[in-house]
């Protein structure tokens, strides 16, 4: 397998404030990271990463890609929307 590496940039993001927190930083990057090197490359999949759950899909712009993270349910827990991410992507040389 060959990994490309990309230059992630998070346009916008919307956190529900719930008591489960945010994905840790850097956390959605690498989860696009990873989602950009599967093969072959899907329209839409979930990543995990840390503490949260990415669904992430494409967008209709190139280089446009969106996520919602979700708690990963610990004993008992339900998993509950946390983020919304709206990411650009560039190809690394």
């Amino acid at each position: 397998m060959n990994t490309k590496l990309y230059a992630i940039e998070i346009i916008e993001t919307q956190s529900e404030n719930n008591p489960y927190g945010d994905p840790d930083n850097g956390c959605p990057q690498e989860a696009l990271q990873d989602f950009l090197n599967l093969d072959p490359a899907p329209e839409e999949d979930t990543i995990c990463k840390g503490e949260h759950m990415f669904t992430i899909w494409r967008g209709e712009e190139p280089h446009t890609f969106f996520a919602n993270a979700w708690s990963i349910p610990r004993d008992g827990e339900e998993t509950e929307f946390t983020t919304y991410y709206e990411m650009k992507t560039r190809e690394e040389v």
